[in-house]
């Protein structure tokens, strides 16, 4: 599997294989990376009582989940305020909290801006050593899990702003083609003979995009893409 950061760069990292390598192979339509997202807050309590090695281990995990807001951007993903716990279990908890939420529950994408915060955590008793430490991870992966769950998400997928430029004459034909693909315009701004469009378009609709206008203006219009944000998806993703 190789990733870039549009088909351009998928293309030279393909030709790169092949000429340098000397590989043969075939390649699959490109698939685009989406996000999940919370569709609200909500807590979640765990009582994890497991045996590890014939140790009984019980720990106890309280965590709230909530979608970050633009006042939070500065908060990290995980927060234990207030508590004071041994480091160890502390990073066990972040491990298991940051496991879980690298994984939604729609398709198994990132949570896109959520903030685990952590309520509360009765830690295993002494002598348990590691085992404490993965019964403290488990739990806690568990909790979060649990709480992706009882608030549900819904799919992001990333929009990208595009910068057109195109002789006047072909004008229409390059807004045909953009609108075909969910594109937005933004701005239009004419110049001499020609014209500069700002738009946005879902990054998964802009696969053959530059070839088409390319062959419809004969080569003279072009355009420049660069990331937007991620924005709920209108289209259903294949599983």
């Amino acid at each position: 599997m190789i990733a870039g950061q549009g088909e351009l760069h998928l293309d030279i990292v393909s030709e790169r294989l092949r000429r340098d390598f000397g590989l043969k192979f075939r390649t699959g339509n490109p698939r685009v990376n989406l996000r999940e997202r919370l569709l609200g807050p909500s807590e979640w309590k765990e009582d994890f009582d497991h045996d590890f090695g014939g140790e009984r281990v019980k720990v106890s995990v309280t965590v709230k989940l909530e979608p970050q807001t633009a006042l939070q951007k500065e908060i990290p993903s995980f927060v234990a305020p207030g508590l004071r716990i041994a480091p160890q279990f502390l990073a066990a908890a972040k491990r298991g909290a940051e496991a879980a939420m690298s994984a939604g529950p729609l398709q198994g994408w990132p949570l896109d801006a959520a903030i685990c915060t952590l309520l509360d955590l009765q830690v295993p008793g002494a002598g348990t050593g590691r085992n404490g430490e993965l019964a403290v991870e488990a739990a806690a992966a568990t909790a979060v899990r649990k709480a992706i769950m009882a608030a549900g998400s819904k799919l992001l997928e990333p929009v990208m702003i595009l910068d057109i430029e195109c002789p006047e004459e072909y004008f229409g034909a390059v807004l045909g083609s953009l609108s075909s693909r969910s594109g937005r315009v933004e701005s239009v701004e004419d110049g001499l003979s020609i014209k500069t469009v700002i738009a946005r378009a879902p990054m998964r609709n802009l696969f053959g995009f530059a070839g088409e206008i390319r062959s419809m203006s004969k080569g003279r219009a072009h355009f420049q893409a660069r990331f937007g944000n991620y924005e709920p998806t209108r289209q259903p993703f294949e599983l």
